[in-house]
């Protein structure tokens, strides 16, 4: 981000802080302190100067111990050179954020780290001793007969020996890794709830005070008993501190609910269902002082429905059991032979599945399932519904035959018949020159008639070839595999709440 961008949301964020104070001023001062050391740490980190980088997120760390900013700090060190601190770090940056998401990739990172480590030096360090003296003391003898005889040795082999160290492994390159970006959630008073994007307990983020990583465009859910709810669209940037801040309001005319069932995760209606669902059991909530309509339903089960009242500054738990629904489920899978194939049930097309593959719905009981395509075979399967159960269908059609074989056999009985009638004929036409009994015909015309009988009998069975060739059901059948899942059960219990539990077995 350049410099001015952030500077400004550096201080929108800054007055979005001192507009909703935080507890003591000393958390306040605390977290504006760590903002200015990330930032500083972030210009440092672009501009190239690592060392100083990582001081700057260290001290942040000292302002706001968030772990994030030790993981900024091991990066700044791995890229400076120095690999034991960044180890160092990045287990610290571990072991504080043992829910880290990036968990797997840190912990392989550090051990691709270490094998740097235990990696040799390719070079010796220099040799810094001076070396020592040797200059002779002056000889004032007078010099000998320095005329040397002549040297019969042959020179000495000044071949290096050969290099017997072994080459050094061969690491993989580290994949290359970023400063992190952080979101930090207050409120006034503390210990709100903070949901994600939607209401529910697969996107509780925690309790404020909380610290986290964001990237994107999001909403943040604030939630406390007897206060009014609050969202706020948040588009993070990557590399970026924000700090948001929430004065809750308290509301006298709410009452705080708590709606359970036997079955996790079932969605909860409140007034309206054609509002979609508000979240999902077990739901946490507060609502206007009143009567309330609330409605939980879960895929496979009956449809709860409760009326309630709810008292201003009140809290009251309400358990919705979910009983089993009297139907399963079909789930049917193709390959490309199913493109346009329709889906029966009891010869009906079932509307809620327009192409395979597909998923729907079916009362309990025994049902004909077909597929049908043109050009295909038609396949037939009886299926047994039951309650908690889903039928998987693997579907493969098979090309219907061609009936082209037929046709040459049916135009050779064709042909083969004629010539019968025209012989039968020619025998007849000859036969009436003889009208007296008692002259003998000639034996041509026995020849024909006997000719026309054989031509007629071969025409029957080139025919009767021809209707076989027409008929028949050549290649491999269309075939649908079925796969029976069903879910078992077990008690589920919870406070004022006995029920099942749900598990799928196949």
């Amino acid at each position: 981000m350049p410099r001015p961008c952030r500077l400004l949301v550096s201080s929108l964020t800054l007055l979005l802080f001192l507009a909703h104070p935080i507890g003591a001023r000393g958390d306040g001062r605390a977290l504006d302190e760590a903002r200015v050391h990330f930032e500083a740490g972030q210009s440092l980190f672009e501009k190239g100067e690592y060392g100083l980088a990582s001081s700057a997120f260290l001290a942040a760390y000292a302002a706001r111990p968030f772990a994030a900013f030790l993981f900024n700090a091991a990066v700044a060190e791995e890229r400076k050179g120095d690999l034991a601190k960044a180890v160092d770090l990045f287990r610290r940056y571990l072991t504080e954020e043992s829910a880290a998401t990036d968990g797997v990739e840190i912990a392989a990172r550090i051990k691709s780290l270490e094998d740097r480590l235990a990696v040799p030096a390719t070079t010796p360090p220099p040799d810094t001793t001076p070396p020592p003296d040797t200059t002779p003391p002056p000889d004032t003898t007078p010099p000998p007969d320095t005329t040397p005889p002549p040297d019969t040795t042959p020179p000495p082999d000044t071949t290096p020996p050969p290099d017997t160290t072994p080459p050094l492994p061969q690491l993989p390159p580290l994949p290359d890794v970023g400063i992190k970006g952080l979101i930090a959630v207050e409120t006034e008073p503390a210990g709100a709830m903070i949901y994600l994007d939607r209401k529910e307990p697969s996107a509780l983020l925690g309790a404020a005070p909380w610290h986290g990583s964001l990237s994107g465009q999001h909403t943040l859910i604030v939630e406390l008993r007897g206060h009014q709810q609050v969202r706020r669209a948040v588009n993070h940037l990557r590399n970026t501190f924000y700090v948001y801040s929430f004065g809750l309001k308290r509301d006298a005319i709410l009452g705080f609910v708590e709606i359970r069932s036997n079955i996790p995760h079932a969605d909860v209606f409140i007034d309206r269902k054609e509002d979609g669902a508000v979240g999902r059991t077990p739901y946490l909530g507060n609502l206007p002082r009143g009567l309330h309509t609330i409605w939980v339903r879960k895929e496979g089960y009956v449809e709860a429905k409760r009326t309630i009242f709810v008292q201003a500054e009140g809290a009251q738990s309400i358990a919705v059991p979910l009983e089993l629904a009297p139907s399963g489920f079909i789930r049917i899978g193709g390959d490309a032979s199913t493109e346009g194939a329709q889906v029966l049930l009891d010869g009906h097309r079932v509307a809620a599945c327009p192409q395979i593959p597909c998923r729907f719905e079916a009362p309990e009981g025994t049902h004909t399932l077909s597929i049908r395509k043109g050009g295909k075979k038609p396949v037939d399967r009886s299926l047994a519904v039951t309650p908690a159960t889903e039928q998987s269908v693997a579907v493969k059609l098979a090309a219907k035959p061609s009936r082209s074989d037929a046709i040459l056999p049916i135009l050779i009985s064709a042909g083969v018949a004629t010539g019968a009638v025209f012989l039968l004929r020619e025998a007849d036409a000859r036969a009436a020159a003889y009208t007296d009994p008692s002259t003998p015909q000639p034996d041509e015309i026995r020849v024909f008639r006997i000719g026309a009988a054989v031509a007629f009998g071969l025409s029957g069975l080139s025919l009767a070839q021809g209707l076989y060739y027409l008929v028949r059901d050549k290649g491999p059948p269309s075939s649908a595999v079925v796969e029976t899942s069903r879910l078992s059960f077990a008690p589920a219990l919870g406070p004022g709440l006995l029920g099942l539990a749900a598990q799928g077995v196949f």
